[in-house]
C-alpha cells in the first residue's frame, strides 16, 4: 500500500442512509418540493450529478415516510433492481427504499466514491443477499473495506479521471451509438429534411422511387458463386457487423444475388428501419428489398439518404402487414411506389457530399469516444489501485489551466 493511503470500511467514513416511499394513496404527499429519486431514475439518466428524479413529493410525505433529504455531495447508490448505479447529488434529495446512500466524512471527496463505488459493482453485488432479486443491505454496506487515498490525492484523482469523462460526454453528444441504419440523432433528422424537403423545389421533379429505380429479384444460385461470398443479413446489420463473409456452400436458399451496386432496404418490421449499400456480387437474405438505381436520374447515394429520412420510415411502417413485431412486412412493391422529390444529378451530389461529411464526422467521435472509455477504464483501474501516484505538481499544473 501507499504511503498516505489506508484501508477502511463505508461505515467508518460514511453515514449510510436509506429512504422510503409516501403512500401511493395519499395525494397530498405527492407533487410537492422536495426531489425524490428511484432506481429507475438512474437507470434512465445515469450522470455523474442527479438533482432530480421524475416525481417528486411533500414536506408532509417526507415526514411520513422513510425517506430522508439528503444534502448535497451524497453519494447515491441503489441497493436494489439493481446493485451498483452511482450518482452524486447536486442538491438535497430524498430517495426511495431501493437506496443505500453514502454522507461522507469531511475527509472523503464525494466524487471520488463516486468513481470507486462505480468501479466496485461486482464487489457490491458479491455481497449482496436475496432470493427474488439482489439487495445490500446498510449493515453489508457499512462492513465493507476499500483502501483510499487521502483528501488531496482524492482530488487529483478526481480531476484526472473527470476530464476524460468530461470530453468523453463532449464526444458522445457530437455521436450516437447506434449500427448502420438505425434511427438517427436528431440532428442528422433536422438536417436530412433541410435537403431533402417532403415537396420538390423548383427545378426539382416529383417521382415515385419506381420512377428512378428497379427491384432486382435474382435468385442466387451456389453454384455459380465463388468459394466465398459476402452475405448481407438482418442479424448482421443489427449487430453492426455487415457484410459477412461465408462459403457459398453455406448461404443456403432464400437469398438473392447483388449483380451491381444496390442500396438493400429490410422488409421486415419496418418499425426498425435497416438498410445499407451493398456492393456487385455479394449476396442478401430475401428480407431485403435490392434497389438497383437508374443511374442516369439518381445517385445510390441520394437514394441512401431517402431511405434515411423519416418520411419514408413512416410509409413503409403505414404499410406493412402482419402481426405486430418482428413478424410485419413491407412489400417490395411499397418501396417502388414511394413519392418523393428528385433534383438535378448535380444538386444530388451536392446534397450526399453534405451528409458524407456529417457521417464522417460522427464516425470520427464515435471511435473517439470508444478510445476515451478505455482510457477511463485504464485510468480508473490504475488510480483508484494506487498503482501509479499523481505527482504534487499536477496541482501547479491544474492552477496554471485555470
Amino acid at each position: 500500500m501507499r504511503e498516505g493511503w489506508r484501508t477502511v470500511s463505508v461505515g467508518d467514513v460514511a453515514q449510510v442512509m436509506g429512504g422510503g416511499t409516501p403512500k401511493s394513496s395519499v395525494a397530498e404527499y405527492w407533487g410537492g418540493e422536495v426531489q425524490w429519486l428511484t432506481p429507475k431514475d438512474l437507470s434512465q439518466r445515469p450522470a455523474r450529478y442527479t438533482s432530480s428524479g421524475e416525481r417528486t413529493i411533500t414536506e408532509e410525505g417526507l415526514k411520513n415516510s422513510g425517506a430522508r433529504l439528503l444534502p448535497p455531495g451524497a453519494v447515491l447508490l441503489t441497493s436494489r433492481a439493481p446493485v451498483g448505479y452511482v450518482s452524486v447529488a447536486s442538491g438535497p434529495i430524498a430517495t426511495n427504499q431501493g437506496f443505500k446512500s453514502l454522507v461522507l466524512n469531511d475527509d472523503q471527496l464525494p466524487e471520488f466514491w463516486y468513481y470507486l463505488l462505480g468501479h466496485s459493482t461486482e464487489y457490491l453485488r458479491a455481497n449482496s443477499g436475496g432470493s427474488t432479486f439482489q439487495e445490500i443491505s446498510g449493515g453489508a454496506l457499512k462492513a465493507l473495506r476499500f483502501t483510499v487515498p487521502p483528501l488531496d490525492e482524492q482530488r487529483r484523482i478526481v480531476d484526472l479521471i473527470g476530464a476524460v469523462y468530461d470530453a468523453m460526454e463532449a464526444a458522445e453528444a457530437l455521436s450516437d451509438s447506434q449500427v448502420p441504419g438505425a434511427a438517427l440523432p436528431t440532428l442528422d433528422a433536422q438536417l436530412l429534411t433541410a435537403l431533402l424537403p417532403s415537396s420538390a423545389r423548383e427545378g426539382w421533379a416529383e417521382v415515385t422511387l419506381g420512377d428512378i429505380a428497379r427491384v432486382d429479384r435474382t435468385s442466387v444460385s451456389p453454384s455459380n458463386m465463388p468459394a466465398e461470398v459476402r452475405l448481407y443479413s438482418i442479424p448482421g446489420l443489427d449487430a453492426g457487423r455487415i457484410p459477412e463473409d461465408v462459403r457459398a456452400a453455406d448461404i443456403g436458399s432464400n437469398k438473392f444475388l447483388i449483380k451491381e451496386p444496390a442500396l438493400l432496404i429490410s422488409m421486415l418490421n419496418p418499425r426498425i428501419p435497416r438498410h445499407v449499400v451493398a456492393e456487385a456480387g455479394a449476396v442478401c437474405s430475401t428480407e431485403f428489398a435490392v434497389l438497383v438505381p437508374d443511374e442516369a436520374h439518381v445517385l445510390l447515394g441520394y437514394l441512401r439518404l431517402i431511405a434515411r429520412t423519416e418520411q419514408f420510415q413512416q410509409y413503409l411502417t403505414s404499410r406493412a402487414k402482419g402481426t405486430t413485431g418482428s413478424r410485419s412486412r413491407s412489400k417490395a412493391s411499397d418501396v417502388l411506389s414511394y413519392q418523393c422529390p428528385l433534383p438535378p444529378l448535380a444538386e444530388q451530389r451536392h446534397i450526399v457530399e453534405v451528409m458524407d461529411t456529417v457521417d464522417d464526422a460522427r464516425d470520427r467521435c464515435q471511435r473517439h469516444t470508444l478510445q476515451l472509455r478505455e482510457l477511463r477504464s485504464a485510468l480508473l483501474a490504475a488510480l483508484l489501485s494506487g498503482e501509479h501516484e499523481i505527482p504534487e505538481s499536477y496541482d501547479e499544473l491544474l492552477e496554471g489551466v485555470a
